[in-house]
């Protein structure tokens, strides 16, 4: 018998969140339940603007509301991973500070994984713009009856994993997720898509339903349009690398239960592993390249467990670092003027 002070759990990691958070903070408390019957967890991942203060004023007004000061600035993930280590409720609902939930959704959405007893429910969405109107609704899922998570991928999702890596559009039950030991790996790009896979295809009884009551906002502060404009050498380290990994580890794990799932985990990782081209990477310079060059130097070990999966022209890359800087990147350059004439002579056929 399971015993929760709430029945829900909202953890909320917050770094430099001042713009949106009041409205997201608004939105969880539009509610179909009593207040004192769900708990907010806000976790401050070292924020400098006037995120802190919006919680404490928010905490004067709500008695459930928790606030939890990281001692420095980590990362989303990280700040989800204390959350869940607080939190009390029957259930965890991952919400994003720059995000809103529809009003008075709880009562339903609660009693659904109540009553079919869930590991995971999962929900469509909409997009709004950084006003706050509607862009688009995702009509990803539809209902569903309840089965188990391998089955329910097999047969709504069959070659489509990649498409479920958010976290934020599903609620968890909270023992299933600490029985399991699901959390999220301790980097900064893609770290939601280890979490989402494991907790869907772990799972004995999952089933979505086909309302959207999520609202993602569109913002070009956020980490994904950091990356997609302007992505540090670390983060595409992270993207290639430690998410290559983790994927790659939990693939292992799948292969035991169902090899077609874990073929398709593995295709997903390889896409990643080999991410950094050299196109791509003369995007960032001499400078950029060179801290690259030193980065992956110091952490062979990590590229070395994913050799196999490197395609011909990274593996050569790769390989050439362990020469010096100079013929490594004359290499670079050699591979990128390859692409180029392949490219121009693939135009005169």
């Amino acid at each position: 018998m399971e015993s929760n002070l709430f029945r829900l759990s909202f953890i909320i990691p917050c770094f430099n969140a001042e713009k949106y958070l009041a409205e997201c903070m608004d939105s969880i408390y539009q509610q179909d339940i009593a207040e004192n019957e769900y708990e907010v967890i806000c976790v401050n991942d070292g924020s400098t603007d006037h995120t802190r203060a919006i919680i404490l004023d928010y905490q004067q007004q709500h008695s459930t509301l928790q606030l939890i000061d990281m001692k420095e600035k980590r990362n989303s993930g990280e700040a989800r991973n204390i959350g869940l280590d607080y939190a009390t409720g029957e259930f965890i609902w991952f919400v994003d500070a720059d995000d809103k939930i529809k009003p008075n959704v709880l009562g339903k959405l609660l009693n659904i994984c109540k009553k079919n007893e869930l590991d995971e429910l999962m929900f469509n969405f909409e997009i709004i713009d950084e006003q706050g109107s509607q862009l688009e609704v995702k009509d990803l899922f539809s209902d569903t009856e309840v089965m188990n998570g391998m089955n329910y991928v097999q047969k709504y999702f069959k070659n489509r994993l990649s498409e479920l890596t958010i976290i934020w559009r599903q609620i968890y039950r909270t023992r299933y997720l600490k029985q399991n030991n699901i959390r999220f790996p301790a980097f900064t790009m893609g770290e939601d898509g280890p979490f989402a896979w494991k907790s869907l295809l772990l799972s004995e009884k999952v089933c979505s339903v086909k309302d959207a009551f999520y609202s993602y906002r569109v913002n070009s502060f956020s980490l994904t349009n950091e990356f997609n404009h302007t992505p540090s050498i670390e983060k595409l380290f992270e993207k290639s690398f430690l998410f290559g990994k983790e994927v790659v580890a939990f693939a292992k794990e799948m292969k035991q239960k169902d090899n077609d799932l874990a073929l398709e985990l593995n295709k997903i990782a390889a896409w990643n592993i080999n991410c950094f081209t050299p196109t791509l990477l003369f995007k960032y310079g001499l400078k950029e390249n060179r801290r690259f060059y030193r980065y992956c130097l110091s952490n062979q070990w990590i590229i070395q467990e994913l050799n196999s999966f490197l395609n011909k022209k990274n593996s050569r890359i790769l390989h050439l670092m362990n020469r010096n800087f100079p013929i490594w990147y004359a290499n670079l350059l050699l591979e990128k003027y390859k692409s180029r004439v392949k490219k121009q002579n693939s135009l005169k056929i």
